[in-house]
């Protein structure tokens, strides 16, 4: 399986190959997501896809070729893979960006009028955050502006002396119809939402205790972070979302 588009003359044709393949071997793991970002005449797509390994992070800038441009067998011949398993390195940003819960926890969502942002989203990332030297806020959520480059972690805002921060789990996110710098986030912890402002926090990582790869990373991940995230959860009775959307009026 993958991701599929509808032919003009009727019936789908495949666009993206899954790691997952559609084994039922792996489909406790495999989850393929998709956002899609208009630029022009081209139609950019973003995918997050997982199998049994961790998740990666891919872009097409023309999905409106023909498929077999995209996709031959298990090869996704026209996708860009912005994702890299080497720390310090930007691609390692979205590598394995939904940890051990893909099937559970995965978003991938760009704002409309804006196809250079994509943020991505899942599970906490656990072993960046139960340390003595967090080299991260736990990029539950990530936020990029160069197309999926790098990203920086939307996690904790800047708020002193307790920032407010992100629930572990992720589900859905969507973004305010007049400002997409403000994401609406859905998780098991209820709906939260961005102020649309972000600063630069990556000093504080020079006082984590961390180096090299980790430092690097560190800087990048810190370098834009809310300025402060705004729980929505007064008066509602459950926190256990599944989804979220915006009404535009």
């Amino acid at each position: 399986y993958g991701l599929y588009r509808s032919r003009t003359g009727g019936g789908y044709e495949q666009v993206f190959a899954s790691a997952g393949g559609g084994t039922v071997a792996n489909s406790l793991s495999s989850r393929t997501e998709f956002a899609l970002a208009p630029m022009g005449n081209q139609l950019r797509i973003y995918v997050g896809d997982a199998g049994a390994a961790a998740a990666d992070f891919y872009r097409t800038d023309n999905a409106n070729v023909p498929a077999v441009q995209l996709v031959s067998g298990v090869n996704n011949l026209g996708w860009t893979k912005l994702s890299s398993a080497t720390p310090g390195t930007p691609g390692f940003s979205s590598h394995n960006f939904c940890g051990a819960q893909c099937s559970y926890d995965m978003v991938v969502e760009s704002p409309p009028g804006r196809p250079d942002d994509v943020w991505i989203g899942g599970q906490m990332q656990y072993a960046e955050i139960f340390t003595a030297h967090q080299p991260s806020n736990g990029r539950a959520v990530q936020r990029s502006t160069n197309a999926g480059v790098q990203f920086t972690d939307m996690t904790n805002d800047t708020q002193s002396p307790a920032p407010l921060g992100l629930h572990p789990d992720q589900h859905a996110l969507v973004f305010h119809p007049s400002n997409p710098d403000i994401a609406i986030m859905g998780s098991d912890g209820g709906v939260v939402r961005t102020s649309g402002s972000f600063a630069d926090a990556s000093a504080s990582c020079n006082s984590r205790g961390i180096s090299g790869s980790e430092l690097a990373d560190c800087r990048l991940w810190l370098k834009a972070i809310p300025v402060e995230i705004l729980s929505l959860n007064e008066g509602l009775p459950t926190l256990q979302f599944q989804s979220v959307s915006v009404n535009p009026q």
